[in-house]
């Protein structure tokens, strides 16, 4: 950006006037400020290439926050997907025990009531036979 500017005689010239001199002192005063206008310039387009890759930057980060998120989550259902698993599993175990403890309760009660009226039928057979005879 910096363009080849008039410059003024040589330092060793003194000036011959007053308007030469203000316009020595013009020339320099505008050297320093095409420099710093140049530096400003330049500063200008590294802060639009940052900023250029702000939103590439932010997106990054929230892409990763989403994916951290996700595995997060996929690791609880995971997680719960195993306990549901170990649960059901538990229920089955007890839902045949119980089923079990049923059926040997019930296989239980018809053997007592089986011996029951053996046991009455045998009684009553006693009783006929032993007033039969008496």
């Amino acid at each position: 950006m910096h363009e080849n500017h008039p410059v003024a005689p040589a330092a060793s010239a003194p000036p011959r006037s007053k308007v030469e001199l203000l316009y020595q002192e013009i020339l320099r005063e505008s050297d320093v400020f095409i420099s710093r206008l140049e530096q400003v310039s330049r500063q200008q387009e590294e802060i639009q290439q940052s900023l250029r890759a702000l939103p590439m930057a932010i997106r990054q980060a929230g892409l990763d926050a989403a994916n951290q998120t996700a595995d997060q989550a996929s690791r609880a259902l995971l997680d719960a997907a195993r306990t549901i698993a170990t649960a059901t599993s538990e229920l089955r175990i007890a839902s045949r025990a119980a089923t079990s403890a049923h059926s040997a309760t019930a296989w239980r009660a018809g053997m007592l009531c089986l011996a029951g009226a053996f046991g009455g039928s045998a009684f009553c057979a006693a009783l006929i036979v032993l007033f039969k005879y008496l």
